[in-house]
């Protein structure tokens, strides 16, 4: 059948709820919970130590209406980066502190990030890193990145991307 060749429709049948959400079948999927979704949407990377890792594939209300919901996968090698300890943060934008006596300062992450947006994260040291994080895992999506989650350099193997790909 070509395009254009139909015979045109003058009813249509609608859902009775939205479609469910394409979920990713490789990787590691999460939930972040956020009072806002700011400047977060579909596609939006995830990174670790400014390196993509991921992406935003859907966001949603929570059932009670008082949170959002923000659905990323992690690509399946760096999925062990992510434990039970981990922290999210937007990384969205520019942030601009002003000091009387300490003058302006200016911090902004990836250039990628300035212009479409982020969501970085960051886990513990061995020894509070926590477990490997489950399927369907939920984390709480910061507003803002604590200075000692920078600090934190935990030694986490992360598999070449053969052994990657003859997973699958």
């Amino acid at each position: 059948v070509r395009p254009g060749s139909g015979m045109p429709k003058d009813y249509f049948t609608g859902l009775n709820k939205p479609p469910a959400m394409k979920q990713p079948k490789d990787g590691l999927n999460l939930v972040l919970s956020a009072d806002q979704r700011g400047s977060i949407k579909e596609g939006v990377k995830v990174f670790y130590r400014d390196i993509p890792v991921g992406e935003v594939f859907a966001y949603e209300l929570s059932a009670d209406a008082k949170k959002t919901l923000i659905h990323i996968n992690i690509q399946p090698r760096f999925a062990g980066l992510v434990r039970s300890n981990t922290e999210f943060w937007n990384s969205s934008g520019v942030a601009v502190k002003f000091g009387l006596f300490s003058g302006t300062t200016i911090r902004s992450k990836s250039l990628e990030s300035l212009l479409e947006g982020g969501i970085a994260f960051a886990t513990p040291n061995e020894d509070s890193m926590g477990g490997i994080a489950a399927q369907g895992s939920q984390f709480k999506l910061h507003g803002s990145v604590e200075p000692e989650w920078l600090q934190w350099s935990p030694s986490i193997h992360i598999p070449s991307t053969e052994d990657t790909e003859n997973r699958r």
